[in-house]
Order: structure tokens, then sequence, then C-alpha cells
């Protein structure tokens, strides 16, 4: 999984160095897909950081948060 992701965190491209800066991210949450909970295809590897302000959202949930974010502070 690590290297399919070319050592990158899929969101912010910054480079993942285990024990470092890693975390496993579920992408579908297991608080609302607990049957994915061990589904591999359901796991990537994101930055510590990011894993933190992403907690239980999707991947659509949190994208959808990010460019909320961006909108607001664009000028």
């Amino acid at each position: 999984l690590y290297e399919r992701q070319n050592k990158k965190c899929p969101y912010t491209g910054v480079e993942l160095i285990p024990g470092t800066n890693t975390s496993l991210d579920h992408i579908k949450p297991k608080s609302k897909f607990p049957e994915l909970m061990h589904d591999i295809n359901n796991m990537q590897f994101v930055t510590t950081q990011v894993n933190r302000a992403k907690q239980d959202l999707s991947h659509l949930e949190f994208l959808a948060l990010c460019a909320q974010v961006v909108s607001f502070f664009a000028v």
C-alpha cells in the first residue's frame, strides 16, 4: 500500500516517513462502515495531520470540507 502510493500522502503530496508523519486512514470511516474496517482497498496512508483533520469523514466529505475552507479564504 505504501509503495503503491509512491510513499506520498494522497491529499497533500507530502512524502510519508513511517514512524514520523504517517498514519493509516480508512477512506470510508470505520465508524460509518464497520464492515470495511479490515478491507485493504479501504485503507490509505496519509500524514498524521491529515488524519486528525479528516477524523470520521469519508474521502468525498473531507474533500468538500477542504474546498469549503479554501473558498472561504479565496481572495
